[in-house]
């Protein structure tokens, strides 16, 4: 997967049409948010065999259960079979992939901001940056 050569104007494009959109589940929630972007960035909709198959965390759940993994688990399976490769997160700059959290059931996927210094992530109240080291100790980086 390659990246467009305007890739950061149509990132900084895309994260500006996302700001105002809430959180929900099955239409911008963290994944799809993240799917998005890498949309944005270089044209493939890594989603775009799940998007419609959920609606509430419950259904993301049970949907990533039938293969035997949490959330977390699949985004990242997901982002591997893609052919996204991982990297350590100091690695990690602009408009790469970040999956954290404390648990892996309850794991977020988050954006590399454009400054580098800040993870983007969707909420109940748009699109917030979270630092680095705010991340905790369970956190994969993902090359876009």
């Amino acid at each position: 997967m390659t990246r467009y050569p305007d890739w950061q104007a149509r990132l900084e494009k895309y994260l500006a049409s996302a700001r105002g959109r809430k959180f929900k589940y099955g239409e911008f929630d963290c994944c799809l948010f993240v799917a998005g972007a890498i949309q944005a960035m270089t044209g493939t909709d890594l989603a775009r065999d799940v998007r419609g198959l959920y609606g509430s965390a419950k259904q993301a759940r049970s949907f990533c259960a039938i293969g035997g993994y949490s959330i977390g688990e699949f985004v990242v399976r997901l982002l591997r079979c893609r052919g996204l490769l991982e990297v350590p997160l100091g690695k990690a700059f602009r408009g790469d992939v970040v999956v954290f959290g404390k648990r892996p059931s309850r794991a977020r996927a988050g954006l590399v901001s454009l400054d580098g210094n800040t993870i983007l992530v969707a909420t109940s109240t748009g699109i917030a940056r979270i630092g680095r080291s705010q991340l905790g100790s369970s956190v994969k980086a993902f090359r876009v």
